[in-house]
């Protein structure tokens, strides 16, 4: 189990990592005007499971009208907002609204790039199929535009998709091959990016001489002084390469190092899937080493941190659950359906229990400080 939720850890920083080389430059504001903002919250608190979410881009619409590139902007920007507050239902409504707004505007860039923040939200949610064609409809208008970024930036989208079906070491040579043409297109931030994936799927395959390569690139990346918010997610990554590189190596208090640095980096840029990924590392060490038992308290209050974090989503995802489970399953029981609706309906059902058994699993983070066998 523990093996799990570090690959859906991994897989959470892939696919996060999309949207900045989704946009490039071109990222819209998340500012919200705090009027509108205000208006939304209060409909959403009022009705916490509302049957429809249509009063999103009609109270900004409502908020901007005439001003198209204003209703563009601020509906991004709360799309965004609802997805960071895990209402991915909203989030996803916000964004085919995005879509069909951008094509009523003539914004192909814009339009691909709404469906690059569905793929995300609907691979978020299990819905690999959608978040796969939400991945082509993109590519299909970057390449009429012509935006060798993007493109790249879309392959490597499903690239993300592919970690939930295929191994890793399958998936290492598909990130070679767009790494090398990522450097040909002097698509630098793609550049980075893939050489942070290759060098967690190389340590994670064993392939430490390969690791290595890719570590080494990465500390040659310039830093600035103070250090910007998008570099400390590659600097994490090459602490914590360095440290794994060391603790597969045996070389104990080179690894306790770099995983001290490396917790310092997710403090200092708070991270919380950062943060509890480099836990897991220093509870390895911790079990290998007992030079790092000083540290032990610090893991301990931190862990419970983490395992309250996790207890309050749980108790928030099991009751929407509930309301979604039983309506279902009462409608198979007692409803006619064609033979499409009623499977329609047995899926989400079969969802909605997985969705209900993996909710109880991150309360209990125990597995921390399991020996390691």
């Amino acid at each position: 189990m523990p093996l799990i939720f570090c690959r859906c850890i991994l897989l959470f920083f892939f696919v996060l990592s999309l949207r900045d080389v989704a946009f490039g430059q071109n990222k819209p504001s998340l500012y919200v005007n705090p009027l509108l903002l205000s208006r939304i919250e209060t409909q959403l608190q009022q009705f916490s499971q509302p049957a429809t979410y249509e009063f999103i881009p009609k109270f900004v619409s409502e908020h901007f009208r005439n001003q198209p590139d204003s209703v563009y902007r601020n509906l991004f920007a709360v799309m965004i907002r609802l997805e960071r507050r895990f209402n991915l239902d909203a989030a996803i409504y916000g964004g085919e609204e995005l879509a069909k707004l951008a094509e009523v505007q003539h914004e192909p860039g814009r339009q691909a790039a709404a469906y690059m923040e569905l793929s995300r939200y609907y691979d978020a949610g299990g819905t690999y199929q959608l978040a796969a064609l939400n991945i082509e409809k993109a590519l299909t208008f970057y390449r009429v535009l012509g935006d060798e970024n993007a493109i790249l930036s879309a392959e490597y989208a499903r690239l993300a998709l592919k970690l939930h079906f295929v191994s890793r070491e399958a998936i290492i040579p598909l990130l070679e091959v767009l790494l090398e043409k990522a450097v040909a297109s002097d698509a630098n931030s793609i550049v980075r990016k893939v050489h942070q994936q290759l060098l967690e799927q190389n340590l994670l395959a064993g392939n430490y001489g390969e690791a290595e390569k890719h570590v080494i690139y990465l500390e040659k990346l310039p830093v600035s002084d103070p250090i910007k918010p998008q570099e400390y997610p590659y600097l994490i990554n090459t602490a914590k390469g360095r440290g794994d590189l060391a603790l597969a190596r045996n070389n104990l208090a080179e690894a306790e190092r770099y995983y001290l640095k490396t917790l310092g980096l997710t403090q200092a840029e708070p991270g919380p899937w950062f943060e509890i990924h480099t836990l897991h590392a220093l509870a390895r060490l911790a079990h290998k080493n007992s030079l790092i038992q000083q540290h032990a308290d610090q893991l301990q209050s931190l862990d419970a941190a983490k395992s309250h974090f996790f207890a309050n989503i749980s108790h928030e995802l099991r009751t929407p659950l509930t309301l979604i489970m039983g309506p279902i399953n009462t409608l198979l029981k007692e409803n006619p359906f064609s033979e499409k609706q009623a499977l329609l309906l047995r899926t989400a059902s079969r969802s909605a229990r997985q969705l209900e058994l993996n909710v109880g699993y991150p309360q209990d983070a125990s597995w921390l400080y399991e020996p390691i066998k």
